[in-house]
């Protein structure tokens, strides 16, 4: 019998390791064609004049922006590497946290099973989908809000549940803690209910003081607050909140929650691992010694939701799996899963609080996600732990020809807009030397965030990242875009031509011309000359406004008759040229 069990976890532990090789290389090679973009750009320039000035831009950032600094270091110091640390740093945050959360949530589980539940998450994250991915993983900046945050807290959770057990203290579960709070707004807050929680249920036991029960959510609570309280993170939420009484208008609230569910579970979003979650919770009641009769409406709850989700009654059926993932996060806590519970409470209202932002998208949705992935790859193990091993190719093939559907076209997206910008690297790196640098944006805008060409601010901070001396003159160039020329000096932007109209790039014109152009949440100011203009956003189409991300582009006739102007057609030269 020994024989024969030392015999099982050899091949567990053979097919796990090839199992998460797998995910790992399918990983690595995806984000090998990532690029920087977007803020990957600003925060890679913080160590440009050493620690001083590092410092100095952190402290800014802290009382202007946000208060994530611990993620933010990490980001920072991950990208003096460009992308190439990130390549193996993302999926090895991923594993830990997986580690971890196995320790916690099954453990009796053996290597082969760890290794399985390691390899089940990474496809189940690589196969979300790119609208997900594009502004999460795939994206250096966001990702770390992510990836460090719930490993922090797993392994402070591990740590601080061993020593609650042993009745002894742990300096590191305590630093954990407090480096767990001190991640994000979303994170600190599944960290302190997390932590909150294993302090009230450790109330119980015989002989626990309560000064080291409560040391850890104490802890965490100071992390939670270094952020939330932070100037940066007031200017921010000021900006970007809607207040706890705006939600009580019901037409709000439900569509609030209709956005912001269709984000996390809709069309755009991964329905499909809260169905996994469902199934395997359900599955539980296989392998729970008390209340199992509690785990079997999740059967039911599957079929229905996988029934409005095909009749594409996406708000009743978004209603129901929230409903299902409180109701087994209460039952969870009722019987022998209540780190479980606690990760799954955690996670719901860490979507939650999204409710009262009004700049929430996918990537906010992910600490939701996650969180989900990582249980259910936890719960798929153990449920396969009685299984014959020789199943577990057959189970990890259903895993990985699901995920292979999304990640597949994703790949291939990424893979294409990496050639296109690697052409573009090679010409930066000359610009400094022949003063100018042709960059090319004809890539699919769907496998990447916000380039470099979304904006001013994006813009500078490229320059900045990549070193540009401030005369290097650079050009936007798309196959099929149309140059625009002011008084024979080539712009940066080309022309924005809609259905045969050309449109010039707003604050460009203006200032190239010597006009001044302010730009506010509610308005645009112009000045030029002696005259001044107000343009209210809600007038934008009265104006002949068009934006692109962050560009505002203007109907060329409605531009040049506003400052006096002229321009004509250059069919030789295939571009516009501004006349004063």
């Amino acid at each position: 019998m020994k024989q024969q069990n030392f015999h099982t976890k050899k091949v567990k532990t053979l097919f796990g390791a090839i199992f998460l090789a797998y995910a790992v290389i399918l990983t690595v090679l995806l984000l090998s064609k990532i690029t920087v973009y977007s803020d990957d750009y600003y925060f890679g320039t913080f160590f440009d004049e050493g620690f001083l000035g590092f410092w100095e831009k952190t402290i800014d950032h802290f009382q202007n922006s946000n208060g994530r600094m611990l993620v933010h270091f990490l980001l920072e110091v991950t990208l003096l590497f460009d992308t190439k640390l990130y390549l193996f740093l993302c999926p090895l945050l991923i594993i830990g946290a997986v580690y971890f959360g196995s320790r916690l949530v099954f453990p009796k589980a053996e290597t082969g099973e760890i290794l399985f539940a390691m390899a089940v998450t990474l496809l189940l994250i690589i196969g979300m989908g790119v609208e997900l991915l594009r502004s999460s993983l795939l994206w250096m900046a966001a990702s770390f809000g992510f990836i460090l945050p719930i490993t922090l807290l797993l392994a402070a959770f591990y740590q601080g549940q061993k020593a609650l057990e042993r009745n002894v203290w742990s300096p590191t579960s305590l630093i954990l803690a407090f480096l767990a709070g001190a991640t994000t707004e979303q994170f600190g807050l599944v960290s302190l209910i997390v932590f909150t929680g294993m302090a009230l249920f450790s109330l119980g036991n015989r002989g626990q003081k309560k000064l080291r029960t409560f040391a850890l959510p104490v802890l965490t609570l100071a992390g939670y607050l270094a952020v939330l309280l932070a100037p940066g993170t007031h200017n921010r939420i000021n900006g970007e909140g809607l207040g706890i009484s705006d939600l009580l208008d019901p037409s709000l609230f439900a569509q609030q929650f209709a956005a912001i569910m269709n984000d996390s579970l809709g069309v755009d979003g991964c329905m499909a691992i809260a169905a996994l979650f469902i199934t395997v919770t359900a599955l539980l009641a296989f392998r729970t010694k008390k209340k199992k009769q509690l785990y079997y409406p999740g059967f039911p709850i599957l079929l229905a939701v996988i029934i409005l989700y095909q009749l594409k009654r996406y708000e009743i059926c978004f209603v129901v799996t929230v409903a299902y993932l409180f109701y087994i996060a209460v039952v969870m806590l009722m019987t022998e899963r209540k780190a479980a519970g606690l990760l799954t409470l955690g996670a719901v209202l860490s979507q939650a609080m999204m409710m009262v932002s009004i700049t929430f998208g996918p990537r906010t949705t992910m600490p939701f996600l996650i969180t989900l992935a990582i249980l259910s790859a936890i719960f798929l193990a153990e449920l396969m732990q009685k299984i014959d091993p020789w199943l577990y190719p057959l189970v990890f093939a259903v895993i990985a020809f699901w995920s292979w559907h999304s990640y597949e076209p994703t790949y291939r997206g990424y893979a294409a807009n990496k050639i296109i910008i690697n052409q573009n690297l090679d010409t930066i790196e000359q610009a400094n030397t022949e003063g100018e640098a042709v960059i090319r944006t004809d890539w699919d805008e769907t496998y990447g965030y916000t380039m470099m060409n979304a904006g001013n601010y994006f813009l500078t901070s490229f320059r900045e990242y990549y070193q540009l001396d401030d005369d290097v003159k650079i050009y936007f160039e798309s196959e099929n875009g149309v140059d625009l020329y002011i008084d024979e000096g080539r712009t940066t932007y080309q022309t924005l031509v809609v259905e045969g109209t050309p449109y010039f790039n707003l604050q460009e014109v203006v200032e190239t011309l010597g006009g001044i152009i302010e730009f506010t949440e509610q308005e645009i100011t112009l000045s030029y000359g002696h005259e001044q203009y107000t343009i209210s956003k809600e007038d934008e189409e009265t104006w002949g406004l068009t934006r692109q991300k962050e560009n505002y582009y203007m109907k060329g006739d409605t531009l040049c008759s506003l400052l006096g102007l002229t321009y004509v057609y250059d069919e030789n030269r295939n571009a516009y040229i501004i006349f004063q």
